[in-house]
């Protein structure tokens, strides 16, 4: 064979295999592109029984979700232990973005005042705030919170696992957000005294560190105990 030959079967081979490689490149876009978040009803997990003030969060905002997301928004209760059956079920769910936490202000006091293991609210990825609710007026003057609004804990919030990738965190709060800002949305909750939550999902979250530092404080510096 003539080097002339060889160096043109040689040109032919690395085409082959450029072309190759370009068709297994477009297999993992592809895949990427049917996997786009939501691929399934997402099932918005409540902790506590229907007809709360937890599972009117929940309801008030899922038929807006799940038009915005194209997929159905499915709400399961799952009560017991201050909520904590069904957050324990969302932290060690897949972080897929296809099993979320309604979950409430407690979830940030509890941890603190029982020796049964109780989910982490750090640990959670958190989406956004659904509603703030005044529920307490009352506080001993030793307290260290001063007004309503760092002493009110009845906040509530949507949350991933662990983990949960950024791109689903960024829509799951854009369609709870565009939620939160239609006027049915909005009245439903008002009418109730709450008030529509939004915003970003940092913003949760640095909520969520605020109020486990404040009852971890407060539960230690009164030993308040729930047992």
């Amino acid at each position: 064979m003539s080097l002339t030959a060889a160096a043109e079967l040689s040109r032919r081979a690395l085409l082959r295999a450029g072309a190759g490689s370009a068709a297994l490149g477009v297999i993992p876009t592809a895949l990427h592109a049917q996997a786009t978040w939501p691929t399934k009803p997402v099932m918005m997990m409540v902790g506590y029984g229907p007809g709360g003030q937890t599972d009117f969060a929940a309801r008030s905002v899922f038929q807006s979700m799940q038009a915005t997301l194209g997929q159905p928004v499915v709400i399961e209760n799952k009560p017991g232990a201050n909520g904590n059956i069904g957050a324990m079920e969302v932290l060690r769910s897949p972080a897929d973005g296809h099993k979320l936490l309604v979950a409430n202000g407690v979830m940030t006091l509890i941890p603190h005042t029982v020796s049964t293991p109780m989910a982490d609210p750090l640990l959670f990825t958190p989406i956004g705030l659904m509603l703030q609710s005044a529920l307490v007026l009352c506080v001993n003057p030793r307290l260290p919170a001063k007004t309503l609004a760092e002493f009110t804990a009845s906040f509530i919030g949507l949350y991933g696992p662990a983990g949960l990738p950024a791109d689903i965190v960024a829509k799951a709060n854009a369609a709870l957000n565009t939620a939160l800002k239609d006027p049915a949305v909005a009245k439903s909750i008002t009418d109730r005294g709450d008030e529509p939550g939004g915003g970003t999902p940092a913003a949760l979250g640095e909520l969520t560190k605020y109020y486990f530092k404040l009852w971890g404080d407060v539960a230690k510096a009164n030993n308040i105990r729930a047992e």
